[in-house]
Order: C-alpha cells, then sequence, then structure tokens
C-alpha cells in the first residue's frame, strides 16, 4: 500500500480504511465501485477457498462492476503473486480471460507499483 501511495495513487486497504462500526460489506463495495482500477492480486492463499471474502464477494463484485465500466478501459487488474498458473480453474473465468501478469517474486512489489502506474498512463492518454 505504501509503495502505491509513495507513487500518488489513493489505496483502499480494508486494514486501513475500515473503522469500529463500519458497514463493512457496504464500505468495501462502494470502495470496489468508485475505484478506477481493482487490484486482483492471485496466489495459491486467495483462490484456496472459494467462501473466502476476497474471492467470494471482492472478486465477484469487481466482475460485475467491470461490466458497468466503459469497455476501452482495463478496470481489473490481474497479478499472480507466487506460483499460480494463470490457467488454473480455481481463478474467475472472467478473471482468467483477462491478461494476468505473473510476478513471482512478490516481495520486489516495486514491480506491481510500476505496472499499475504504466497502465495508468497508458490509459490516461487515449
Amino acid at each position: 500500500r505504501n509503495e502505491f501511495q509513495k507513487n500518488g495513487l489513493d489505496v483502499f486497504y480494508d486494514e486501513d480504511s475500515l473503522q469500529t462500526g463500519d458497514q463493512y460489506n457496504k464500505k468495501i463495495k462502494n470502495a470496489i465501485r468508485d475505484c478506477n482500477y481493482f487490484i486482483a492480486l492471485i496466489s495459491e492463499n486467495s483462490i484456496s477457498d472459494e467462501k473466502r471474502y476476497v474471492y467470494d464477494k471482492e472478486w465477484k463484485y469487481a466482475i460485475f462492476q467491470y461490466g458497468e465500466k466503459d469497455p476501452s478501459q482495463s478496470y481489473i487488474l490481474p497479478f499472480i503473486i507466487d506460483k499460480t498458473a494463470a490457467t488454473d480453474a480455481r481463478i474467475p473465468d472472467e478473471i482468467r480471460q483477462l491478461n494476468i501478469k505473473a510476478i513471482p517474486d512478490f516481495n520486489n512489489l516495486g514491480e506491481v507499483v510500476q505496472e499499475v502506474m504504466g497502465q495508468i498512463s497508458l490509459t490516461s492518454v487515449k
């Protein structure tokens, strides 16, 4: 998160953005609806259980929002951050159909930030 903020990007991160008493489901959905980009970090951990909140709620809502966004603009930016295969059937079809960037060394978050910054600059030129 800090790497993104260092590059001037406003990031919604639930652990920092949710306050005691917040309706977390509503607040997370609003953040997904209102964001310009949804970064899907795919890993064995994130796809191991389809009932996990990130998988069952956040990704599904982002996929729904993807259908509501301008089709000429990338909205979901998927990154694999471990050795998970991009063809793994546990990744939702709608995300598997996108170009997925592999970042096998997630300790290098700067690479993800640079990819996102590149994507944003390409989109803003259109």
